[in-house]
């Protein structure tokens, strides 16, 4: 797994958006499963969250659970193929079957749906501050990374990651936390994220706005999990949510380095302590195809990228 405070892989490009889903709006990209660790939950029983909704309009998933033990912190399931039968509306209690589904996603000399979702189960917690322990960050990282990276496929050939609130409902995540785990889990496997906040807006905004601060400031992954253990030693010691939540806390932080810094210059580090530094590459827009400063070719815009970036 990444060191991740030393990593220094700035933030992969960012779409986001309040309206889609990942089945409908993801075709083409690896779509997350927000999985229990006991691969499909409750879709046998009484669950109908995301997990046992895709499981139950993709049925063919169900099978996995005939020999998938249960999963490791440092495991992740893939499945590729599942085909899409059903339409639906609501979620949870107000979860209604809507019609059949003609799912028209194009197959593989296999025969398979070219659909590939991956299933990751996150930590539940019982309050907001325990989510930026050093230990709790860095499960939740390394298990997004096993889920998003693929060592055996270029960079360059990677489609991106279709997710969303991950571990935020029964599991008692923050959004904006989690968001931010999955930008830098990412970044170190080299792809592009796609974020569907499912109807809100606000989240959508502000996960906007902080991946376009980190670009501003040439913030890399090292330097993220360092000022997030800054947090959790300076905020996050009552089990009550903390007056300054973790966003916020970021973007006093940096401010407050660069006040201290502009007569002195750039390339400080900018948390006491700290080992990451930002290394100053920029990250090019959808549509560039030219090398970048850290020397990777930045992917072409695709047409499978759905979501709406506000």
């Amino acid at each position: 797994m990444p060191v991740w405070k030393t990593c220094k892989d700035p933030l992969s490009r960012l779409h986001v958006s309040a309206e889609g889903t990942i089945e409908e709006d993801g075709t083409g990209m690896l779509q997350v499963d927000f999985a229990n660790k006991v691969i499909g939950g409750g879709v046998l029983g009484l669950g109908l969250v995301q997990e046992e909704i895709r499981f139950l309009i993709c049925p063919e998933m169900i099978l996995s659970r005939l020999f998938t033990e249960t999963l490791e912190p440092d495991e992740c399931l893939v499945i590729i193929g599942a085909e899409q039968y059903s339409c639906y509306k609501g979620y949870s209690d107000t979860y209604k079957w809507a019609g059949d589904y003609q799912d028209q996603t194009t197959r593989d000399t296999w025969g398979r749906r070219c659909t590939e979702v991956v299933a990751i189960d996150a930590l539940k917690y019982r309050t907001y501050t325990e989510q930026c322990n050093p230990g709790m960050v860095k499960r939740e990282l390394d298990k997004a990374f096993c889920g998003f990276h693929r060592s055996d496929v270029l960079p360059i050939k990677l489609s991106a990651i279709a997710t969303g609130n991950w571990g935020c409902g029964a599991f008692g995540g923050d959004s904006r936390i989690k968001g931010l785990i999955q930008m830098m889990a990412a970044a170190v496997a080299k792809r592009d994220l796609v974020y569907f906040t499912f109807g809100n807006a606000q989240l959508a905004e502000d996960l906007y706005k902080m991946h376009e601060f980190a670009e501003a400031n040439s913030l890399t992954v090292g330097d993220l999990w360092n000022v997030i253990q800054s947090y959790n030693r300076t905020c996050a010691k009552t089990s009550r949510k903390p007056a300054v939540e973790l966003f916020n806390y970021i973007y006093q932080m940096y401010s407050d380095f660069q006040d201290s810094t502009d007569e002195e210059g750039a390339g400080q580090n900018w948390e006491e302590g700290a080992e990451g530094k930002g290394h100053g590459s920029q990250i090019k827009g959808w549509g560039s195809d030219e090398e970048g400063a850290d020397g990777r070719t930045e992917r072409k815009e695709s047409l499978d990228y759905k979501a709406m970036t506000p």
